[in-house]
This record gives C-alpha cells, structure tokens and sequence, in this order.
C-alpha cells in the first residue's frame, strides 16, 4: 500500500467506519450505507497515489537513460533492448515490471545511483514513458 493510502485514505476510511452506526438511517436503507462504505473503500485501494506522467517521463528518460538506451537500444546488452519482443522476454511489459527492474537491477544500480537521484514518481513517470513508447512501437 502506498504511502499516500497510509497517510490520508486509510484514517478517513476507519474514520467513516467508527461513524456509520451514528448515521441516522432508517433499517430500510441500511443496505444503501453499507454500498456506500463498500464501494468507498473499494476506491480508496484502487486509487493510485499519482497518476505516471508519460511526459514527464520522457524527460526523465531523456536526461538519466538516453545515453544507453538511445531509439530504445541497450548499449550494454545488445539482445535486452526496450524493443517490444526483448522487454517482455526479459522485463516484462507492464508499468511495476519495468520500474521495478530499473530500481533493483545491478547494471542500474552500479551505472549511476538512481536511487539518490530520481524519485518515485520519476521512476513511475519513467515507466509509463518505456512502456508506452514499446507498445505503441514508438522506439
């Protein structure tokens, strides 16, 4: 769960929780409160804390990963490159999958320390951008 979900959405939901029983409705619409709560709290872990920005993202590609990923190549590995078919061989093509591996794999780790200097949402926004330009086959 993100931090923004820890921070704000979850009290507000034990708030509403702690006063349901105080709300003045009849047993009639018992059910209506009940779907209410249900479908508040059903929002609030779906909900992402920030929506990536695609072009945010391409700047933060363009200025950290642009150097070995230049037309969404690898200048490392020649094979693992950010083309359709070799990011869902070796990464995957999902948003989590690929910022998870930018995050935690030894080559990123050791080229620069991404970590000191890019931000969740950088690294979303990163994520959003790798994956939109692989699937729409914009490299």
């Amino acid at each position: 769960m993100t931090r923004f979900r820890e921070a704000l959405v979850l009290p507000l939901l034990s708030l509403m929780a702690s006063t349901v029983s105080a709300w003045n409705i009849t047993p009639k619409l018992m059910h209506v409160k009940k779907a209410a709560l249900t479908v508040a709290c059903g929002w609030a872990l779906t909900v992402p804390a920030h929506a990536a920005d695609v072009t945010a993202g391409k700047s933060v590609f363009e200025v950290n990963c642009v150097a070995c990923h230049a037309g969404g190549q690898n200048m490392i590995a020649k094979e693992r490159t950010l083309q359709k078919d070799a990011l869902q061989k070796y990464v995957g093509l999902s948003e989590e999958a690929v910022k998870d591996f930018v995050q935690n794999s030894v080559v990123h780790r050791g080229a620069f320390v991404l970590g000191d200097k890019l931000s969740e949402k950088n690294f979303d926004d990163v994520a959003a951008y790798v994956v939109a330009q692989t699937t729409e086959n914009k490299w």
